[in-house]
């Protein structure tokens, strides 16, 4: 994960932020208020929503960084969500639940089949 592309995704959440420091300066401006108290109120927010964009960047990036090396380590990749944990996000746990309930309907398939082929060679094998 690239900091550009996680940007790219939190531009929304960017566009909203800035939206809204503008209203705020543009407000506290018209009220009277010193150049640099709005300076200083903006240099605030931007520390604010910089530091909570970095922290979830990393989290994230952590987060990834280790699945992708639990996933390099698996012989049969398709396991992958039995083996990673749920993540402690909302979304990441919603994932984790879709991929666990199509593997689960893999897994089931699988055993379907070879039971079928067991079923199989054992008829042959009577005659």
């Amino acid at each position: 994960m690239r900091f550009g592309d996680y940007c790219k995704d939190k531009a929304l959440l960017l566009l909203f932020n800035g939206a809204a420091l503008l209203a705020l300066s543009v407000f506290l401006a018209l009220l009277g208020n010193q150049k640099t108290a709005i300076f200083l109120i903006g240099l605030v927010w931007i520390l604010v929503v910089a530091g909570y964009l970095l922290a979830d960047y990393f989290l994230r990036r952590n987060y990834f960084r280790e699945l992708d090396q639990v996933l390099s380590e698996l012989d049969q990749r398709y396991l992958i969500a039995e083996v990673m944990k749920p993540g402690h996000r909302l979304a990441d746990r919603l994932y984790w639940e879709i991929l666990r309930k199509s593997n689960k309907s893999v897994i089931e398939k699988i055993h379907q089949m070879e039971d079928s082929q067991k079923e199989y060679k054992e008829y042959v094998e009577s005659w």
